[in-house]
């Protein structure tokens, strides 16, 4: 038991260790506008992703199957839109983590030509009162042409948003409530968010954040937040966020696996 703790806890050291150095690299890359370093930590960080997909250890059991299969569908089909991402940087970023859910509803028509409620967080209410999953460790495996990829886990989600500061600082001009920080502060704030996110953007293929929330959104478009699944794996239904549009996408699986058959926008900003 000792010995686990020691191990544990050399390997919690070192996750840091890791963490801090990319940080101190990424603001070095900036301020001395370092190509090479700033390469550097894109390089690390595409090695770590490689990590992450070598060591992907979870059983796959149908549920996680199913999912991989149909979120690789989705982006072999229609790869990276081009929709409100800032520029064509060299790195895909995708995300972590997934929201699912399961129906009976087999009719594809009440997903894509109903009209539904929205959340207190702004998603569409499909199956009120309907369980929702989350697997917040989801590894995807999918082949976006001549794009490098990188995988947004924890790490580097929380270092790209110290990085870039508070983001409602940023949003600020749209008139955010920021309570009692003087303005000012908050100009600057925001004039030295926008400075850091230009530049890593040259860097990453990055989404639009000229927007109300309070968090960086740093993942590529298209953004996957959730897929409902009939029971059976038959059928599924995917919420899909192009920027500044988004829908629903509808698959079916077959004795070949899962067919993209259509996409139906279903907002837009």
């Amino acid at each position: 038991m000792k010995r686990y703790i020691l191990v544990s806890l050399f390997l919690l050291l070192s996750l840091y260790g890791t963490s801090q150095q990319s940080k101190s690299l990424i603001l070095s890359a900036y301020q001395s506008n370092s190509k090479d370093k700033i390469d550097k930590f894109f390089v690390d960080w595409e090695r770590e992703t490689l990590a992450f997909m070598r060591k992907d250890s979870l059983e796959l059991n149908d549920t996680l199957t199913n999912l991989k299969n149909v979120f690789r569908c989705v982006y072999d089909s229609i790869s990276s839109s081009p929709e409100n991402t800032r520029n064509s940087g060299a790195y895909f970023v995708v995300q972590s983590q997934i929201a699912y859910e399961f129906t009976d509803t087999t009719n594809k028509d009440y997903f894509l030509n109903n009209t539904f409620l929205y959340t207190a967080d702004g998603q569409l209410d499909y199956l009120p009162n309907n369980k929702v999953y989350q697997l917040k460790y989801f590894i995807p495996k999918i082949e976006i042409g001549s794009k490098q990829w990188l995988l947004l886990e924890n790490k580097h989600d929380s270092l790209l948003g110290s990085f870039l500061g508070n983001k409602k600082y940023f949003c600020y001009y749209k008139g955010q409530d920021v309570g009692t920080t003087p303005l000012s502060v908050i100009i600057k704030s925001k004039n030295e968010s926008e400075k850091r996110l230009n530049f890593i953007s040259k860097y990453m293929q990055l989404p639009d954040n000229d927007n109300f929330t309070n968090k960086w959104n740093l993942c590529s478009n298209p953004y996957i937040s959730r897929i409902i699944f009939t029971n059976g794996f038959s059928k599924a239904w995917i919420d899909i966020d192009f920027g500044v549009t988004g829908g629903v996408a509808f698959l079916e699986n077959s004795s070949s696996g899962w067919v993209l058959k259509e996409i139906v926008r279903t907002w837009i900003q």
